[in-house]
């Protein structure tokens, strides 16, 4: 593995803004790893002997994809909040998202709210952006968890697939339904 490459690039501010219009680019600065099986993958000259080999290269690959998710997701947050989609020219966020990110307009909406509910959960949020949850068990979690009990949601979604997790919460939640049913009905 080559160490990873910086990627230099500027954010232009807004000259619409009175107070940003003698301001500095903001400079930003990402690293990319090199992937080189990703990239085979990707262009199709891969030499997998085994579908074992091509199942873990598919989810290296996927575990990264949860933080780009989160990522995306809080830019396009901040594009609403700010309007910034109209200063980019776009009639509204959904058209940004469709034309720049090739996202619908439902996965943009679903996106915001999960990474806007995600970054209120530290430990969720961690474990999404270090690939030990996939974006789908944070998007579970996040629906249920608060602050003072995700290290526990965390812990049980570390035992079980997507679906089983939905099971284990949905029995979990059960008696609380029954009794709250019960209350009403007495």
């Amino acid at each position: 593995m080559h160490p990873p490459t910086e990627i230099d690039f500027e954010v232009l501010r807004s000259f619409d803004r009175p107070a940003e219009r003698n301001s500095e680019p903001l400079k930003c600065r990402v690293y990319r790893e090199w992937m080189n099986s990703g990239v085979a993958l990707v262009a199709g000259d891969g030499c997998y002997e085994n579908v074992e080999v091509l199942d873990r290269e598919l989810a290296r690959l996927a575990q990264k994809s949860g933080s780009l998710r989160l990522a995306v997701g809080l830019g396009l947050d901040a594009l609403a909040r700010t309007s910034g989609y109209a200063a980019l020219g776009f009639p509204s966020l959904n058209t940004y998202a469709i034309e720049r990110c090739d996202r619908s307009a439902s996965w943009t909406r679903s996106t915001r709210r999960i990474s806007a509910r995600v970054s209120e959960l530290p430990l969720v949020r961690e474990a999404l952006i270090s690939g030990r949850i996939s974006w789908s068990m944070a998007a579970e979690i996040a629906r249920i968890a608060r602050p003072n009990d995700e290290a526990e949601w965390l812990r049980i979604s570390g035992q079980c697939t997507v679906k089983k997790f939905r099971e284990v919460v949905s029995t979990l939640r059960a008696p609380a339904s029954e009794e709250g049913r019960r209350t009403r009905v007495a």
